[in-house]
């Protein structure tokens, strides 16, 4: 299975106390795979000290090369092998004061595109920002002054970015801005009733008018992304700030930040991607499951604790040999529902789904019986329950390797999965492994239909 861990849980495993811990962990990558993100990246680069270069290795333990990305042009979270420490050094982290620079970028240049762009920067915007605040009322007029300075009623192009950059560069680096901005929301909200499901939020004005929080976002989203199809990544975003903005999750104002928001937003999305989610970080997991569950994503949300003993339970009921596997798979065909569907494209061929809790060689949790006359198969998929569109070649390689283990070498003699493999899968060519046993033939490829990892049992 996947395995997402909080930041806050890697500088827990660091502690002398958790060395079996990180021991055991460490044991169960031949089964699991650990997985780190860009948002890691993002809570470490907030140490300015060399000791996050300890920490990156540290992580990468674990992680080994299992690195999740999010891919803003297709609108979901992609997976690239590199290091915690390679993928640190070759990202570029965003600095909100950064946008500004655009506007100096073409100075000194000549040509058409420098003329055409000096020209846009110089374009007048009729923002009215000056009016606009003069007409709030005190407290409102304080919080949006710290945000935009000496406010104006026009700007040109050029200015309007050096300011938009300001205005990020505020929200990050001043505190007393965002708790300003929580503060006063909160304030317009204090009337509110509240009703919380694991579906949405329900709330209730002092006029009796209810609200779905959930249809606020979606409609916050839908808005800011009229020239675009909105991502998974903006309504996850846009949830969690709205959340703490609001104060629904309850996060005293003092401790209050837009980074943090931001970066907890960021590790929920990723740990959306896997099966579990590891955090110790309270009001983090209290979101996370809430914000999960509107989104119907099936991610398990736990702390450390309760991770270790789910693991070590799964791990003494596991296939220890073939003949395990066997019979965990008799007992799922014995005793689970299923359904049955004939075939459109091929008549003569009939489904049976097994609707199974077991994740058979800890990967495989969909169960098929493929019936072709007197002939029949088993084929094993794995249904995604959460955001993830992709298998990990990493999830590969353990489920090869736990084959390996239970049934000896292929009989192709290929052996434990490798950079060949890599390549193959790249370039969709790659067979896979099989294994002659007396009364079956086992093999691990990719379904040709689905194009999903599978394992068929013949």
């Amino acid at each position: 299975m996947r395995i997402y861990l909080d930041k806050n849980i890697f500088s827990e495993l660091g502690k002398p106390e958790r060395q079996a811990d990180l021991e055991f962990l460490l044991q169960l990558k031949k089964k699991h795979v650990f997985v780190f993100s860009e948002a890691h990246l993002e809570d470490l680069n907030q140490d300015k000290t060399e000791k996050k270069r300890d920490d990156l290795l540290f992580m990468e333990r674990l992680v080994d090369r299992n690195y999740l990305v999010n891919d803003v042009k297709n609108g979901h979270a992609d997976v690239l092998l590199a290091t915690p420490t390679e993928a640190f050094d070759g990202k570029s982290f965003f600095t909100p004061g950064s946008i500004g620079d655009l506007f100096g970028a073409f100075d000194g240049l000549s040509g058409a595109l420098p003329t055409l762009m000096k020209g846009l920067f110089s374009l007048r915007l009729p923002l009215n920002l000056a009016s606009n605040i003069a007409a709030m009322d005190e407290a409102e007029k304080k919080i949006w002054l710290k945000l935009i300075p000496n406010p104006k009623d026009y700007y040109t192009l050029g200015e309007w970015i050096e300011l938009f950059g300001a205005f990020l560069d505020a929200l990050h680096e001043d505190k007393s801005v965002y708790k300003g901005v929580r503060g006063a929301i909160r304030e317009a909200t204090m009337g509110f009733d509240f009703s919380v499901s694991s579906k949405d939020i329900k709330m209730v004005d002092r006029t009796g008018k209810e609200w779905s929080f959930i249809d606020m976002v979606n409609t916050g989203v839908e808005n800011a992304n009229k020239n675009k199809t909105p991502s998974t990544h903006d309504y996850l975003t846009t949830t969690f700030l709205m959340l703490n903005l609001t104060g629904v999750d309850d996060e005293p104002n003092k401790k209050a930040r837009f980074t943090n928001t931001q970066n907890d937003a960021g590790h929920a999305f990723f740990g959306a991607h896997c099966d579990y989610l590891v955090t110790n970080d309270v009001g983090f997991m209290v979101k996370s499951n809430l914000v999960l569950g509107m989104r119907g994503i099936a991610t398990e949300t736990m702390n450390l604790e309760q991770f270790l003993q789910r693991m070590r339970y799964l791990s003494q009921i596991s296939e220890q040999s073939g003949a395990a596997l066997f019979k965990s798979l008799g007992h799922g065909l014995r005793h689970s529902f299923l359904t049955t569907s004939p075939s459109v494209m091929f008549p003569w061929r009939t489904y049976v789904d097994y609707k199974v809790n077991e994740h058979y060689l800890n990967h495989f949790n969909r169960l098929q019986a493929i019936h072709e006359g007197e002939r029949s198969f088993l084929l094993l998929e794995r249904r995604q329950n959460n955001l993830s569109h992709f298998d990990m070649y990493s999830e590969y390689q353990v489920v090869v390797q736990q084959l390996l283990d239970l049934f000896g070498l292929d009989d192709e003699g290929l052996g434990r999965f490798n950079d060949v493999d890599v390549d193959q899968l790249r370039e969709g060519t790659w067979k896979g492994r099989w294994w002659t046993l007396a009364d079956a033939t086992i093999r691990v490829e990719v379904n040709q239909g689905t194009k999903s990892f599978c394992l068929l049992i013949l």
